[in-house]
């Protein structure tokens, strides 16, 4: 597995087929060259379209399932994230990862004001999945140099959209 995704989110997750391939994929992340982009519900309204989080992320004090931002002893974590719809008083966000800490949309996202809607860990209001869903990844093959873009659908975040 070159990437994870957080127990409650649904989406396109990257293996590699033999272990030749895993530390040139694991290289391709670390050196940003995968594109990880997630879609998001996410409570409230922005104020701007686009916006690029930036907060160091570390762990949490007392919950250790937990990760907050932590400008002194967190790990630089970047997001970026773009409107695309308002759905009510939530809004419909799809987020492009730099960086790849643990639950750093959910904690960017959550610090910032907009909990995703369902999340168990970040949010208190109830729902009835993590509305957090792994759209799509694209990289350039290692050995082949041929783009490749997987694009991943979630039925369960579609029904759970339009509620």
């Amino acid at each position: 597995m070159v990437h994870r995704l957080d127990m409650e989110t649904s989406g396109a997750v990257l293996f590699a087929k033999n272990p030749f391939i895993l530390p040139i994929l694991n290289r391709l992340l670390e050196d940003r060259k995968i594109s990880r982009q997630y879609l998001a519900l996410c409570q409230g309204s922005f104020e701007s379209e686009k916006v690029t989080y930036r907060d160091k992320i570390g762990r949490h004090r007392h919950d250790r399932r937990k990760r907050v931002v932590d400008p002194r002893q967190g790990q630089r974590a970047t997001t970026h994230v773009q409107v695309l719809e308002k759905i009510g008083r939530n809004s419909l966000v799809q987020c492009r990862l730099e960086t790849g800490r643990t639950h750093q949309i959910r904690v960017h996202l959550s610090h910032h004001g907009h909990p995703i809607i369902g999340d168990p860990l970040y949010h208190p209001q109830n729902g009835s999945r993590l509305m957090l869903h792994a759209q799509k990844l694209s990289l350039v093959h290692p050995l082949t140099l041929e783009t490749i873009s997987v694009t991943a659908h979630s039925d369960s975040f579609e029904k759970n959209l339009k509620k």
